[in-house]
């Protein structure tokens, strides 16, 4: 229990990027099984800045401990690199957007979801990089 009292608002924000890009992946796989180009890379990116983020949170907790909180920042430019190759992957399929099935109306609306939440994804990693996420 004291260690949950030892986390400053640092440590939530950098849990609720964790959580965006976890729905982030969840909402572009929906997004992804229309069939049409969906680079596999931002599964990769994506882990790979929750895996930062984590990373981030422990050292966060060693001796060191400040030293590694602008590493969130790591995090931010996975993340932002993740929805820069959504988004080039998906450039024909927006032009197309208008002659899709309208039984594909899921993934439709997962598209700007998906925009968001990595969007959210990116604020809040780079927030947690400037915030303290251990009382002193």
């Amino acid at each position: 229990m004291n260690n949950m009292k030892a986390n400053a608002a640092g440590t939530w924000v950098a849990l609720l990027s964790i959580f965006l890009s976890a729905a982030a992946m969840i909402s572009y796989y929906v997004l992804s099984m229309d069939g049409e180009k969906s680079p596999s890379v931002v599964y990769l990116l994506a882990a790979l800045a929750i895996a930062a983020q984590l990373l981030v949170m422990f050292l966060c907790r060693t001796g060191a401990g400040k030293k590694y909180n602008t590493s969130s920042l790591i995090a931010a430019i996975l993340t932002a690199f993740a929805l820069e190759q959504m988004l080039l992957g998906r450039v024909e399929w927006l032009g197309g957007l208008a002659a899709h099935n309208a039984s594909l109306a899921a993934m439709h609306m997962a598209f700007p979801v998906t925009v968001a939440l990595f969007g959210a994804a990116v604020v809040t990693s780079v927030a947690a990089a400037f915030m303290t996420q251990i009382k002193n």
